[in-house]
């Protein structure tokens, strides 16, 4: 029993040195679309490392909060728009360009830690 107790002692005292995820940082900021604060949207970072798992966040009010690991990123934002109503419902799209979104020309490098990071953006 003894045993037993020493080894889950030892177990749990080196688990931390098994983890090999990195810590991660926090990336908050504006985000203005022909100067005007987003409504809703959200917003994604994408590790060069492909071997980091990305991070999204909901943007509100233009603002955003997201946990994202350090190190080099890509960034995707998406914002909707209205552009129509059909059968009662509004229909939606992508108020932005595909160089915000899918063919994103937005990059960061997040440092550890608190970062700030405010986006403007055009639609045209």
């Amino acid at each position: 029993m003894k045993r037993y107790l020493v080894l889950a002692f030892i177990c749990f005292a080196i688990s931390p040195l098994g983890c090999s995820s990195r810590q991660e940082s926090s990336v908050t900021g504006i985000v203005t679309v022909d100067g005007e604060p987003a409504k809703a949207g959200y917003i994604g970072f994408y590790p060069a490392d492909e071997k980091l798992r990305a991070s999204t966040g909901v943007i509100k009010d233009g603002q955003f909060s997201v946990a994202v690991p350090p190190g080099s990123q890509s960034v995707q934002i998406r914002v909707s728009k209205v552009v129509g109503i059909r059968k009662g419902a509004e229909v939606f799209a992508e108020a932005l360009p595909a160089k915000y979104n899918e063919h994103t020309e937005l990059r960061i490098d997040v440092k550890p830690g608190a970062n700030v990071q405010n986006f403007d953006l055009k639609t045209n």
